[in-house]
């Protein structure tokens, strides 16, 4: 039964919508756009974890180990890809690390989010001074300059690479990208307006 205020989505998306990146690169709030503007269901992968262990992911890394950390983001990851209607998912760092790039096309769109190292650096930088400075990537201290952030980058970019599309989002606001993005849904996963 649905209520009064539960989401009513205008599109039904064929496949689930799974959106990756960089750290840094506003994958987070590019989805929640997409998600508000359509009323399509949302599911942070990282946020599931946490709330289902009900510790922050640092914690859970330094506590249980990434391997364990890993093996709880691929199982939300698994959940929130059967939910019906299919949503829109944000592909964490630890499930990211985990997936097999050919398994998840064969079960979503996945849509990687591409930035500069330079760009990513300035984005983590003012998120960091603006806000969270527990991010559960820079545990070990966060990156001053592009050198210091590349391991991390390169550790990710494997799997990212296994992108059915990438969309380059340059300096660009996470607003435009989702718009721009929003834009491109009928060209690049099955659409259904409702």
């Amino acid at each position: 039964m649905q209520g009064y205020y539960d989401p009513q989505p205008r599109l039904l998306l064929h496949d689930p919508l799974v959106l990756g990146g960089q750290v840094g690169a506003g994958v987070g709030l590019i989805a929640r756009v997409i998600a508000a503007r359509t009323g399509l269901p949302f599911s942070d992968v990282d946020r599931m974890v946490e709330g289902s262990e009900g510790r922050a992911l640092a914690r859970i890394l330094a506590e249980d180990g990434p391997e364990v950390l890993r093996e709880r983001a691929l199982t939300n990851l698994r959940r929130a890809l059967g939910r019906q209607p299919n949503g829109v998912i944000v592909l964490g760092s630890p499930a990211l690390l985990q997936s097999d790039g050919a398994w998840l096309r064969e079960h979503a769109r996945f849509v990687y989010v591409r930035r500069s190292p330079a760009a990513l650096l300035q984005r983590i930088q003012v998120e960091h001074a603006e806000r969270d400075r527990a991010r559960f990537p820079f545990q070990f201290g966060l990156p001053q300059c592009e050198a210091e952030l590349q391991p991390l980058l390169d550790a990710r970019e494997p799997a990212l690479g296994e992108a059915a599309v990438v969309i380059d989002a340059g300096e660009r606001h996470p607003n435009a990208v989702a718009r721009d993005l929003l834009d491109s849904l009928d060209r690049i996963m099955g659409v259904e307006r409702i």
